[in-house]
């Protein structure tokens, strides 16, 4: 019995752990619930950059090809690829590649614009292996010139 009666008052010194304690959860959801919201925080951004990142190139595109038929041909293709490169705002210049095809067809006496724009998109937080994106805009442009008459001899 007195075995039996030490037991028991060793028993009784010991804390009693409950089931419903509920010291540290806080702490303990935080450490689970903060990556996630972390990846997906980060997730929105990068896809936020990435809309921003084609919607400028789209504009820059358009805006040359415009700055093209507004002047009726009267411009060189250096001058609408420095046109567009002005007009990728927010964008570094360096990462973008600028065409321009304006191929004239004599026998309609037409010309057609065509504008494209390449851009390497890098991430911040690299989520692939591969860590760059290639983002590009089209835009085309239609110029008819006036019919050249002839000389009717009188």
């Amino acid at each position: 019995m007195c075995v039996l009666w030490r037991t028991f008052k060793r028993l009784r010194v010991m804390p009693v752990v409950s089931m419903h304690d509920k010291r540290g959860s806080a702490g303990v959801e935080f450490a689970l619930v903060l990556p996630i919201y972390l990846v997906i925080l980060l997730t929105i951004i990068e896809g936020g950059r990435l809309a921003y990142s084609q919607a400028a190139l789209y504009f820059a595109a358009q805006e040359a090809t415009r700055f093209a038929i507004v002047r009726e041909g009267n411009v060189s293709d250096e001058e609408i690829r420095q046109f567009a490169s002005d007009r990728l705002i927010g964008l570094p210049e360096n990462l973008a590649v600028v065409t321009v095809e304006s191929p004239i067809n004599p026998t309609v006496n037409t010309s057609e614009y065509t504008v494209q724009i390449s851009y390497s998109f890098t991430p911040i937080i690299p989520y692939m292996a591969n860590d760059t994106l290639t983002l590009s805009a089209s835009s085309s442009g239609f110029i008819a010139f006036p019919p050249v008459m002839p000389n009717s001899g009188t």
